[in-house]
């Protein structure tokens, strides 16, 4: 966000090199750094990385890369993240839903809060 994007990714490369204690919540900030600015070849590669570490099943991860790939206008990417999370919360729901809407997707995100709906999460008005 405040332009130091290279070197959060280097204390990222330092952290996995020298302790390799990443865990899921260093996973999820560098991926919200990459969520804005526009480097979708490092988020792809976090990505792979995530999924490497098995934090692809941890909500926060996924919802963060959710959110990365909406924030690239990739919608496609965001809702194959979507149908792979084993779990979700209403962040993952109402972010999906923004993405489409933003992507100008307006009937999926209609019919993705029907599905909500029908999985018994609550709709907040």
């Amino acid at each position: 966000q405040n332009g130091h994007f290279e070197e959060s990714f280097w204390i990222f490369h330092l952290m996995r090199h020298f302790h390799d204690e990443v865990n899921s919540t260093t996973v999820s900030t560098l991926l919200s750094v990459l969520g804005h600015v526009d480097h979708q070849k490092w988020g792809r590669g976090i990505h792979g990385l995530v999924v490497k570490m098995g934090f692809d099943s941890v909500v926060c991860v996924c919802n963060t890369l959710l959110r990365m790939y909406a924030g690239a206008g990739r919608s496609e990417e965001a809702e194959l993240v979507f149908n792979q999370m084993p779990a979700k919360d209403l962040i993952s729901w109402n972010s999906l839903m923004a993405c489409f809407v933003e992507d100008g997707r307006s009937l999926d995100a209609l019919r993705l809060l029907c599905s909500m709906i029908r999985t018994g999460k609550s709709v907040n008005y």
